[in-house]
């Protein structure tokens, strides 16, 4: 019986193909759809309960999201492919962020949330003038406490007992404002809106609606006066909420003395007729009545005679 031999090199290449035959066909694609890492703003974020969460101050504009997923995954984040996202104009309170992770084999997915949290501010806390308080200066001097991330103020002051929407707001560059002249005997509401670096109002950290009374044009005073040698002395007693008294003589619209004390001599009274005087009680809101009237009459020999209405 005669043998087949068969070459060397054609052995070789038919082993080598009856071992290739034998071996798999390909590597399983893995069906790995976690998230490895996800930091915000470079912090890390741990997982729990199948979701994220972060809270920031309330200082915070803007959030930078980024995860690391297995090798060969795909994600997207609230509809946008890719690994990372900026949320720019954060607000406050709870934004949210859906993430989908779909794994290297195309088939598997999982969803997660991230939710961000963006403390609230500090509310502006008010200082002056104080709650239900009365008898208000007609020019008094507002002043509340500065909160975090605001770096000026839009300040309300409107006549009634409450602040609605629309109301014209001053600006204030410091946490502090004085207002033109208010009107006397009326009711003022008072609230203040802090506002950011970009210029926007930040309603949540409003302050509470504050109330106040103004207080009223003081009354006329009541006038005596009495011999002073040749200087007669004029005296009168505190009008309630003045701030200062001037003394007219013999009908001027013109004021001879002008002060806050409650008594004035006159050191060039007119000889040989008669002096008459008034005085006038004044204050932010305005000028009292002329009170009564008080007269003197100094003779050429230094004769005094005193007369009061």
């Amino acid at each position: 019986m005669r043998s087949l031999r068969l070459p060397f090199m054609a052995v070789i290449a038919a082993t080598a193909l009856c071992a290739c035959s034998s071996g798999s066909s390909s590597s399983t694609l893995s069906d790995d759809a976690s998230i490895v890492s996800l930091s915000v703003n470079s912090s890390a974020v741990a997982l729990s309960d199948g979701a994220f969460a972060i809270t920031l101050d309330d200082a915070t504009t803007e959030a930078e999201i980024a995860i690391v997923l297995p090798a060969g995954a795909s994600a997207s984040i609230n509809g946008g492919s890719g690994t990372s996202m900026k949320i720019e104009d954060l607000v406050y309170g709870d934004t949210k962020a859906t993430i989908i992770v779909t794994a290297e084999n195309g088939s598997a997915t999982k969803t997660y949330v991230l939710t961000i949290t963006r403390s609230l501010p500090l509310k502006v806390s008010l200082v002056s003038p104080v709650n239900s308080s009365v008898k208000v200066e007609a020019q008094p001097s507002f002043s509340w406490n500065a909160s975090s991330g605001a770096v000026s103020w839009l300040i309300y002051i409107v006549k009634g007992t409450s602040v609605s929407d629309g109301a014209t707001a001053e600006y204030a560059g410091a946490n502090n404002y004085k207002p033109d002249a208010l009107d006397a005997n009326s009711t003022y509401a008072w609230r203040v809106v802090p506002v950011d670096s970009s210029g926007k109002a930040i309603s949540e950290g409003a302050s509470d609606t504050w109330i106040f009374g103004t207080g009223s044009i003081p009354a006329a005073p009541s006038l005596s006066i009495a011999a002073n040698g040749l200087h007669p002395l004029l005296s009168w007693p505190a009008s309630d909420g003045a701030a200062s008294y001037s003394v007219h003589r013999n009908g001027s619209s013109a004021a001879v003395w002008k002060g806050s004390a409650l008594s004035w001599a006159d050191p060039n009274p007119v000889a040989g007729q008669t002096n008459t005087y008034t005085v006038m009680a004044s204050n932010g809101f305005g000028s009292s009545e002329a009170s009564n009237e008080a007269s003197i009459s100094i003779d050429d020999g230094g004769q005094v005679a005193i007369t009061i209405d």
